[in-house]
């Protein structure tokens, strides 16, 4: 429909260029619709902003509500690894990074990271700095999801994911647990 391809525009769109550069119009000539009807959908820049981290900001898959410890942050690091592989699928982790990258960024991308995934990660987290310990747990996940699809390292690409999985998964874990022994 006209409202996702007007998203999908919007993410790449946000996600390649500094928020100050992108346009209406740039967004409307990817999505093949006028400038006045981006504006009829969203009505500012601001809140086709918002909208489109919203779309892209689905993290529900990532945290699985009856995992803890290992197992969760395994879970984690497949759950950024499979979805390279699903077509159309958007990595909620490295598009808030590259559509938060620029200094004139709306803050509410930020806010949108923290209360969507970082929050909701540290009040399953026991023992002390569990929001610090959530915010780092975030941030090798960015980072992962950043090499994949930016950098597109040869040998992490070809990788087996479960192989990913099974190498970066205790470096995670030892966030996700108080005492990862």
């Amino acid at each position: 429909d006209t409202r996702s391809a007007l998203l999908r525009a919007a993410l790449h769109r946000f996600a390649a260029s500094p928020y100050g550069e992108v346009t209406i119009r740039g967004i409307a000539a990817d999505a093949d619709v006028s400038a006045p009807l981006v504006i009829k959908y969203f009505g500012t820049k601001e809140r086709l902003f918002l909208a489109a981290a919203d779309y892209a900001g689905d993290f529900e898959p990532f945290l699985a509500p009856d995992l803890a410890g290992a197992e969760l942050a395994g879970h984690l690091v497949a759950q950024v690894m499979a979805i390279q592989t699903q077509p159309g699928a958007v990595n909620p982790f490295s598009a808030m990074l590259f559509m938060g990258s620029g200094r004139d960024t709306p803050p509410a991308v930020r806010d949108r990271l923290r209360s969507r995934f970082v929050s909701r990660l540290a009040e399953r987290l026991d023992g002390p700095d569990a929001a610090l310990r959530a915010e780092l747990a975030g941030a090798q996940l960015v980072g992962l999801s950043a090499l994949l699809r930016a950098l597109r390292l040869p040998e992490l690409l070809e990788a087996e994911p479960d192989a990913v999985v099974d190498l970066y998964t205790p470096a995670l874990r030892t966030l996700l647990e108080a005492d990862p022994g």
